[in-house]
Parts: structure tokens; C-alpha cells; sequence
């Protein structure tokens, strides 16, 4: 089973990604995420997923099966046009 029950969190189940491949868009099957999405969205209240960095082809397709994006950045190191570039491709 993927999912593991978080001890001590009530209600947080967490599935873990798994060793990254090197061509790692061979699991974004289309079907098949929208299909995992559709069913833990249907069990849970939220669903969050870390997916990969955002200057990926990967995040672009996992990004059209989320409702929403959080763009992580470092303080002091991500420069804006870089991140306001980044979330335009979202």
C-alpha cells in the first residue's frame, strides 16, 4: 500500500514519491494521475502534493491536475523576475 498513516497527526496520510528516475516524466502517465487525483481529492478534504522543481517539464504537467500552486523561493536568493517568470508558466 502507498499510503502510510502519519502517527500522532489525526487524519494525515502521506504518500510518499519514491526514488527519483532519470527520465522521470515516464510516470505522469495522464490518465493515471488525473485518475489518482480525482480519487484521493474524493477521500480527503486536502490533498498536497510536493511535486517536482518548478522548472521542469514535469511540473508543468502536474501543475493541470492541481487546483493550486504554492511556489517555494529562498529568501535572499530567488531573485523576483525569476519568480514572477516561473508562476506566468503556471
Amino acid at each position: 500500500n502507498a499510503c502510510h498513516v502519519v502517527k500522532n497527526v489525526q487524519g494525515l496520510t502521506l504518500i510518499p514519491g519514491g526514488i527519483s528516475e532519470k527520465d522521470s516524466t515516464m510516470w505522469l502517465d495522464a490518465k493515471k494521475w488525473q485518475q489518482l487525483v480525482l480519487g484521493l481529492q474524493n477521500e480527503a478534504d486536502l490533498v498536497i502534493v510536493d511535486g517536482p522543481p518548478a522548472d521542469t517539464a514535469d511540473a508543468q504537467i502536474l501543475a493541470c491536475y492541481m487546483n493550486a500552486i504554492i511556489l517555494a523561493i529562498r529568501l535572499r536568493h530567488t531573485r523576483i523576475d525569476s519568480a514572477q517568470a516561473t508562476l506566468k508558466r503556471f
